[in-house]
C-alpha cells in the first residue's frame, strides 16, 4: 500500500507500506519545526492494494496531539475505479492494459479522484468507499472466494473493504452501527457492462440497481438524500483513438445506467423519499 502524508493541506510524501502480519513503525515526517501543525495521512491505493490498520501514532519528545478538531458533514461515495482513482493519473490517451499495470501504483490515487475533490470544493469530509472493476452484478472474485468487494449490495455493509480472508458477509455492519453520513453518492454500472452482464437488460439493470438502494437505505434512512451519477459517455473515452468497449456497449452506458437509475429510484419513491438521479 501507498500513504499519503499531508502537511497543511499539501501534499508532501507518498509513503510505502508493506503489507506484514505483525505491527511495523514507520516514520512518516519529520523537521517539522515548532508550533501547531495539521497533519494527515490517507491511503493513496484502493482497498484492493494493501490492507493497512493503524496501531498507534509515535511523537518526538515534546510534542503533543492537540484535540480533534470540530467534525465536519460526511458525504459517502460508493461507486467503481473511477471513484478509487484507478489508473487515474495515467497520461490522457493511456488505454494499454499492460502499461497501465506496470505503472498502477504511481498512476492510481484516491486523493485525486473525484470525491476527494468534491470533499475539498465543500469542506466536507470523505468516505470513499469505491472499488476498482466493481458492479451491482460483476462479482470480482479473481481474488479468492474470501476476499471481494463486489456486488456492492452484497459487500456495502463489509466493515472492512474486501474482508481479506474473511467469509463474505461474515464481517458486516449491522443497521445502526455504520459511521456517520450525511449524504451519499452512488457512481456504477459501467463495468456490468463491459463484462457483458447487463447490456441491453434494462429491467435486470433497474432490479440490481434497487437491490443496491434498498442496501444503502437499510443503513442510511431517510431524509439522508442518495445521489445516484451516471455517466453521459463512457469514461476514458474523451478521445477517439481511446474507445473502449463495443459501439453497443458505449450506447449502453451513455443510455442504460440512467435508466437503471431513474427505474430504481422511482421504485423507492423517487426526489420524494431523497433518492436523485
Amino acid at each position: 500500500a501507498v500513504m499519503n502524508v499531508w502537511v497543511g493541506g499539501k501534499r508532501v510524501r507518498r509513503v510505502a507500506i508493506a503489507c506484514r502480519s505483525e505491527a511495523e513503525q514507520y516514520v512518516v515526517l519529520e523537521g517539522l519545526g515548532e508550533g501547531e501543525h495539521v497533519v494527515e495521512v490517507s491511503k493513496g491505493t484502493e482497498p484492493a492494494f494493501g490492507l493497512v490498520a493503524i496501531a498507534g501514532v509515535h511523537l518526538p519528545e515534546g510534542a503533543e496531539l492537540l484535540p480533534a478538531p470540530t467534525a465536519k458533514p460526511v458525504i459517502e461515495f460508493v461507486g467503481d475505479s473511477d471513484f478509487a482513482g484507478s489508473a487515474s493519473l495515467a497520461p490522457v490517451g493511456t488505454y494499454n492494459i499492460p502499461k497501465v499495470l506496470s505503472h498502477f501504483m504511481d498512476w492510481s490515487d484516491p486523493d485525486f479522484a473525484a470525491p476527494a475533490f468534491v470533499g475539498q470544493t465543500f469542506g466536507v469530509d470523505v468516505h470513499n468507499m469505491g472499488v476498482g472493476g466493481g458492479g451491482l452484478v460483476v462479482n470480482m472474485d479473481q481474488h479468492g472466494p474470501n476476499q471481494k468487494a463486489a456486488p456492492f449490495a452484497s459487500h456495502y455493509a463489509d466493515r472492512i473493504s474486501f474482508n481479506w480472508g474473511v467469509p463474505a458477509g461474515s464481517e458486516q455492519y449491522a443497521v445502526g452501527e455504520m459511521p456517520k453520513a450525511d449524504c451519499v453518492v452512488v457512481w456504477v454500472g459501467q463495468n456490468d457492462i463491459l463484462a457483458g452482464k447487463l447490456t441491453g437488460k434494462v429491467a435486470d439493470g433497474v432490479e440490481a440497481y434497487l437491490k443496491l438502494l434498498e442496501e444503502i437505505r437499510k443503513h442510511r434512512p431517510a431524509p439522508t438524500p442518495i445521489v445516484c451519477l451516471h455517466p453521459s459517455s463512457p469514461i476514458h473515452s474523451t478521445i477517439d483513438a481511446y474507445k473502449i468497449g463495443s459501439k453497443k456497449q458505449r450506447g449502453a452506458i451513455a443510455d442504460e445506467i440512467r435508466r437503471w437509475a431513474e427505474g430504481a429510484a422511482g421504485r423507492l419513491g423517487g426526489e420524494g423519499a431523497h433518492e436523485y438521479v
